[in-house]
């Protein structure tokens, strides 16, 4: 990872009121009456953002302001912009352009505000578009299975998973802004494929397995580690944990009782802290799909109704509900999956409509389902995607991973599209995808032929 100062070619800085920002600024004193805004340029081990790019482009925008724009040869002294007006929810994005004006690598700033006392630095990490660009930092602990949760400050809380000496307690904390994995404090129970839900600075880290399926819920907060556990009513694993608009966590499935999994749910309020039961659903189901639709209403959608078996369609279930937390019940009217499947992954995106890709079942592995508006659109995959990861972009979502292929797929415009090139080497299961403030995707270990991985890397669309 490469950080540019003052001192080093490459650096970006913000004159706050009459905007500069420029590459290779030096360190002028800025006019009377305004400041500088460092904005720190990061790049990645590997590819070279800079390799191709002969002209930059530099765009400002915001909540209430007109959108600046400036391009220039890449060789140049300065991009000057015009005035950037004081206000919230600015972001600045740095393109690289080849000699066609094709865009090659993109980076943007997180939103931030411009006031008198504005922030002494932002970051812009500098990328490939469509591409993995490799992290030089990497995990403590190589892991699989674990969990990678966005914190409301844009970091990434990574907890719990399969290294390679067994079940880990282990806490790693993401930093967007300097690249970086640092160590919290440990959990108190070792767990892998548990879930977790974020409710304000607090996520609750819930069941998972250690040999066994567990009942801990554990309450972390990033600064002081594990405040509190509770116990489920009975132990979950293959569950979903789910944060609901009242702030309450609603938890759906688990592991096999009596050869099925159960048909139950529990409600864990953080503030209380307690763990009560839930309406029941109208089926028993593990390793299914569950996120929020527009309105705020959660959608759980397939699974299996049987103890897990690879590559058998016994027991996978289409049937999807809906459950309101404000009216504390289900919706089991809703309309089915347009084909049955478990450990398939599924995200909300940005407009509100519900991805679900991948997963075991008859035609599930090469499929994508978008659920909007009541209904069921079906997409076709490339590849086959089982124990996959799906993330939002800002113009749709990331597909990537799976038992069986390396291959990254983007939907976009309505459709899913491969992208050439960007894939993690081989294939690679039990991945984490999380978005992250400035619209890329940060990708964080899993398992390469059985072996734990410790890499990550950031991806970022067209």
């Amino acid at each position: 990872m490469t950080d540019y100062t003052q001192s080093r070619p490459g650096q970006l800085l913000g004159l706050v009121g009459t905007m500069c920002a420029a590459l290779s600024c030096g360190s002028s004193a800025p006019p009377p009456g305004k400041v500088y805004l460092e904005v720190r340029l990061r790049t990645p081990a590997t590819p070279n953002p800079f390799e191709g790019v002969v002209r930059v482009r530099l765009t400002a925008t915001g909540v209430g302001m007109t959108e600046s724009k400036v391009e220039a040869p890449r060789s140049t002294g300065e991009v000057l912009l015009p005035a950037l007006p004081l206000g919230a929810g600015r972001v600045l994005r740095l393109e690289g352009l080849d000699a066609t004006g094709t865009v090659l690598s993109t980076g943007q700033t997180a939103p931030f505000a411009v006031t008198a006392t504005t922030p002494d630095a932002v970051t812009i990490f500098f990328s490939r578009v469509d591409r993995f660009s490799a992290l030089e930092a990497q995990l403590a602990q190589p892991r699989s299975g674990h969990t990678a949760t966005a914190l409301a400050d844009g970091r990434v809380l990574i907890a719990g998973g399969t290294g390679a000496q067994g079940v880990l307690a282990s806490v790693e904390l993401y930093d967007p802004q300097t690249g970086r994995f640092t160590r919290l404090k440990d959990l108190r129970r070792a767990r892998t494929h548990h879930a977790t839900a974020r409710v304000g600075d607090r996520v609750a880290i819930v069941g998972g397995e250690n040999g066994t399926p567990l009942t801990s819920v554990e309450l972390y907060h990033p600064d002081r580690g594990s405040e509190a556990e509770l116990q489920l009513s009975m132990p979950r694993a293959g569950h979903t944990a789910t944060a609901l608009p009242d702030g309450t966590v609603l938890v759906v499935g688990g592991p096999e009782e009596k050869g099925k999994p159960p048909e139950s749910a529990e409600v864990i309020d953080l503030s209380a802290p307690s763990v009560r039961p839930a309406p029941r659903p109208n089926q028993g189901r593990r390793d299914h799909v569950a996120a929020l639709v527009s309105g705020g209403k959660l959608l759980i959608a397939g699974g299996s109704k049987e103890p897990p078996a690879p590559n058998a369609a016994e027991g996978l279930l289409d049937d999807a509900s809906l459950y309101d937390g404000g009216a504390r019940s289900w919706n089991h009217g809703v309309a089915p999956l347009p084909a049955p499947r478990a450990r398939a992954a599924g995200a909300t995106l940005l407009d509100g409509s519900v991805l679900v890709a991948g997963g075991n079942g008859p035609g599930a592995s090469r499929s994508a389902a978008l659920y909007r508006g009541g209904s069921w659109q079906t997409l076709a995959l490339t590849a086959d995607h089982v124990d996959l990861a799906v993330a939002p972009l800002p113009r749709g979502a990331l597909v990537a991973g799976g038992a069986s292929t390396p291959l990254a797929e983007v939907f976009e415009a309505g459709r899913m599209r491969p992208v050439a090139g960007a894939d993690l080497g081989s294939e690679r299961r039990f991945l984490t995808l999380t978005s992250l403030p400035d619209g890329t995707v940060l990708a964080v270990g899993g398992q390469q032929g059985g072996t734990p991985r410790g890499d990550a890397f950031i991806f970022k669309a067209r």
